[in-house]
C-alpha cells in the first residue's frame, strides 16, 4: 500500500533522524515500575526487585514500534545517621543499585540501550525523604537501509547506519509512606547518529535531545480495603512543546489493582493487575488511540512482569503496595 510506505518514510525521519519528537521509550505503566524514568526511585524501598516488560505499539500496523526490557534494583542497606552541619538532623540514609537493559524496534530501526546506576536517600524530616540517583550507559542505534520502502522508488537507499554512544541520566526523588514527587533528565550526554545526512533536514533531525520529567501523585486510603493513587507528569523535549499524562489507580486489598491515564493529545489507557504472595505482580494495560494514526491501527498493549524478594524492610514508596 502507498500509505504504509508513506508512513514508513514519515517513521523514518521522525524516529531515525530524531525530528524533534520522543526518543525514548514510551510506556503506559511507568507508575509501576517509575526507575525506568528516574534513577533515584532505586533506593525507595528495602527490596530487591526485578521487573521485565514488553510494549506493542499500535498494533495492527506493520512493522508498528515493539519495546522489549528487564530492570532490576537492589538495596545495599539502611543506616541511622546524623545529617547535617552540628548534626542538627538524625534520620536514615542508604544505598541502593540498579541496572536496564532495553530494546526498541521498529521495522529497519532499533534502539538497544544498558545502564547501570547508583542512588543514595538521607531523611530530610520525621516524614519525608530524599533521594538522588544517577545512571551511565550506552545506547545503540542501527538502522539496516536495506529494508527501508519508499512511496517515490527514485529515492536512494542510505545504506546500514550503527552508532554507539555514551549516555547519562540524573534524577531526585522526594517522598513519604503517602506524597512522592520526582525530576529526572535523561540523554545528558550531548551527541547525534553520525552517518545519517539529509539536504532537505536542518542539523537537528539526528540530534540527542535531553528528556525532562516531572512526575507527583498521592496515596490515599479509602478504608481498609480500598485506596486510590492518583498522580500527573509532565514531560518536555526541545523544542516540542511540554505534554502531560493524568493517572489515576485503585488498588484492592493491597493485591487487585485498575486504573486508567490520559496522555495529551495521543490516547486513553486502561490498566489492571495483581500481586501474588506479595512477591510476584503482573500488570496489563490498552491504550486506545486517539491521535491522527487512529484509523490505522488497533491500539497500544503493554504487559509488565515483577518479582520482588524481601530485605529487611517494607516498601516505603507510595505506588507500591
Amino acid at each position: 500500500m502507498n500509505f504504509i510506505k508513506t508512513l514508513y518514510t514519515i517513521v523514518f525521519v521522525s524516529i531515525a533522524g530524531l525530528a524533534f519528537g520522543q526518543q525514548r521509550p514510551q510506556y503506559s505503566q511507568y507508575m509501576n515500575n517509575p526507575y525506568l524514568l528516574n534513577p533515584a526511585v532505586a533506593v525507595t524501598n528495602e527490596l530487591i526487585d526485578v521487573r521485565a516488560g514488553f510494549r506493542q505499539q499500535w498494533a495492527g500496523l506493520e512493522d508498528a514500534p515493539r519495546t522489549f526490557y528487564l530492570s532490576g534494583q537492589m538495596s545495599l542497606g539502611e543506616q541511622s545517621g546524623k545529617l547535617g552541619r552540628g548534626n542538627i538532623i538524625s534520620g536514615k540514609t542508604g544505598h541502593a543499585i540498579g541496572f536496564i537493559a532495553m530494546k526498541d524496534q521498529t521495522g529497519p530501526l532499533s534502539w538497544t540501550s544498558f545502564y547501570v546506576s547508583y542512588a543514595f536517600k538521607m531523611q530530610i524530616s520525621q516524614d519525608f525523604m530524599v533521594s538522588f540517583g544517577a545512571s551511565g550507559g550506552f545506547q545503540q542505534f542501527l538502522l539496516d537501509g536495506s529494508r527501508l520502502h519508499y512511496a517515490d522508488n527514485s529515492q536512494s537507499g542510505i545504506g546500514t547506519i550503527n552508532n554507539t554512544r555514551p549516555d547519562a541520566n540524573l534524577g531526585v526523588w522526594i517522598y513519604s509512606k503517602k506524597l512522592f514527587f520526582g525530576a529526572s533528565v535523561q540523554q545528558i550526554i550531548p551527541g547525534k547518529i553520525d552517518g545519517y545526512a539529509s539536504s532537505t533536514a536542518s542539523n537537528r533531525l539526528n540530534q540527542l535531545a535531553k528528556h525532562y520529567f516531572l512526575t507527583g501523585g498521592y496515596h490515599i486510603d479509602m478504608g481498609n480495603k480500598f485506596a486510590i493513587i492518583p498522580s500527573l507528569m509532565f514531560k518536555f523535549i526541545s523544542p516540542s512543546p511540554v505534554s502531560f499524562d493524568v493517572n489515576c489507580k485503585v488498588v484492592y486489598l493491597k493485591k487487585i489493582w485498575a486504573g486508567v491515564s490520559y496522555r495529551h493529545e495521543d490516547g486513553i489507557s486502561g490498566m489492571v493487575g495483581l500481586t501474588l504472595k506479595e512477591m510476584i505482580t503482573l500488570g496489563y494495560s490498552y491504550d486506545y488511540i486517539t491521535s491522527d494514526i487512529s484509523a490505522f491501527q488497533s491500539g497500544s498493549h503493554e504487559v509488565v512482569l515483577g518479582i520482588k524478594i524481601k530485605g529487611k524492610g517494607r516498601p516505603s514508596f507510595p505506588t507500591d503496595f
